[in-house]
């Protein structure tokens, strides 16, 4: 799309039936312990070396206000992890080997509270923020419904070795169909889902096991693109590196005014860019500017969802791609600009390559203290979505309201977080605590702003 201009000779491009060369992804007959998928194999090396801990937990919460029927909920949740096996499957090492071990469907355990006011609300909703999986004895996913005097907020808790934020979508759709359907008191009806989480992550071992084919020529491209990264990626640390980074986060809110968001939609259709390819330069430049160097590689998660079989599946699925800005040269903002497309479009191009094969072929320094090829991630997401009514009644409508996520786990050093929103953009730079103060996430959000205006 990106190649070609136009409707048309996008069409010419499909009528060529390109070879299509990976194997079909398809439902298989299992027997015993299945495959981890790349992504969860990285999810549970870090959770063998730092124990079991809240970092990688996946909160999402909704506010429901009008009538709710709270036995109806509990009973779609049970429907949930019945139609996703990952939502019902321990993790267990055989031979120093790890493996998924997929349970038989039963009734979800659902925790019950009720409070005063918001405060108590609140505080309840951190507490189950912090809950800490066990992930070799229980099911990576906890519910909990807590009522206050109006209303009810439904938190669901989902480890990330079972779940990603595209999977928040697909739980929010099933559970409403679910709930419906348990209103009146039957088993809902799904479409059926044409594979479970161990066919994709059986699939995926079949596609790393060749190695003469496409995934040996990603891995040759990443190898040459990451040849050489610098010493110390990112944001000069306020404080000395620990060891161990705790995890611990704070962020600093920003908004990019409206006008400024119309002048970049303007750039963007005239270069032949996304919005993300000039967010992710601005964040580049920001760094620059800070005095990090011409070098600056950021990380970015990608969906990973290259089949289409995937779309309605609850899983992890993110792979993380590294995108090197190259700032030398004194480039001027639009150079910078056509500079980060054609580097997105090879990176997504080579994205099939999990992130820790990328590791494992440039082979950098290993430390626990940081990330090998990068210390700042920048993600752009829509925002959140408004009231949805999921159940009409003479006695009032039941509404159900995702709730603003919080930021005080920090997976990278430093993480820029953009949300679209009509208007235009606000975002979130979250920070780690034991890395940097308050102030100099202030500061370089600040700037951010002022380089995002400047390109507009």
């Amino acid at each position: 799309m990106f190649e070609l201009g136009t409707v048309a000779e996008i069409a010419a491009r499909v009528d060529t039936g390109a070879p299509h060369n990976r194997p079909p992804l398809r439902a298989i007959e299992h027997t015993g312990p299945r495959q981890m998928s790349a992504s969860q194999l990285r999810q549970w090396f870090q959770y063998r070396i730092d124990g079991p801990g809240p970092v990688n937990n996946i909160p999402f919460a909704a506010r429901i206000t009008g009538p709710c029927d709270v036995d109806a909920f509990v009973a779609a949740l049970g429907d949930l992890v019945e139609r996703h096996e990952v939502l019902r499957t321990t993790y267990t090492e055989i031979d120093g080997v790890p493996y998924q071990v997929v349970n038989d469907p039963a009734p979800l355990s659902v925790r019950r509270a009720r409070g005063a006011d918001e405060e108590w609300l609140q505080a309840e909703l951190d507490q189950e923020r912090r809950y800490v999986f066990d992930l070799e004895a229980q099911w990576p996913i906890r519910a909990a419904v807590l009522s206050i005097p109006g209303q009810h907020v439904l938190s669901i808790m989902v480890h990330h070795i079972a779940a990603d934020h595209w999977s928040a979508g697909v739980l929010f759709t099933d559970l409403v169909t679910a709930y419906r359907a348990r209103l009146e008191q039957r088993a809902p009806e799904f479409a059926p889902l044409p594979i479970q989480y161990s066919d994709y992550a059986a699939w995926q071992a079949t596609l790393l096991s060749d190695e003469s084919g496409t995934l040996a020529a990603q891995r040759d491209y990443w190898r040459g693109q990451l040849a050489e990264p610098p010493a110390d990626p990112g944001l000069r640390p306020d404080f000395t590196r620990p060891p161990v980074l705790s995890g611990e986060g704070a962020s600093v809110p920003f908004v990019v005014d409206p006008v400024v968001r119309v002048k970049l939609t303007a750039l963007t259709r005239e270069l032949g860019i996304t919005d993300f390819m000039l967010l992710q330069s601005a964040v580049a430049v920001a760094l620059a500017k800070s005095g990090e160097g011409l070098d600056i590689p950021l990380g970015t998660p990608v969906a990973g969802r290259t089949e289409a079989e995937l779309d309605a599946l609850v899983g992890f699925f993110i792979n993380i791609l590294v995108l090197r800005n190259d700032l030398s040269g004194d480039p001027t903002l639009r150079e910078i600009l056509v500079r980060s497309r054609d580097t997105a479009l090879a990176a997504y191009a080579h994205q099939d390559l999990p992130f820790d094969h990328v590791v494992d072929a440039v082979s950098p320094a290993r430390s626990l203290s940081r990330n090998p090829l990068f210390g700042v991630v920048v993600h752009v997401r829509e925002d959140l979505p408004t009231d949805h009514v999921i159940d009409s009644r003479a006695d009032g409508d039941t509404t159900f309201t995702a709730l603003e996520p919080t930021f005080d786990v920090a997976h990278a050093d430093l993480s820029v977080n953009f949300f679209a929103t009509q208007d235009g953009y606000r975002g979130h730079l979250i920070f780690r605590t034991d890395l940097y103060t308050p102030e100099t996430a202030q500061r370089l959000a600040d700037r951010l702003v002022r380089v995002i205006t400047g390109i507009a």
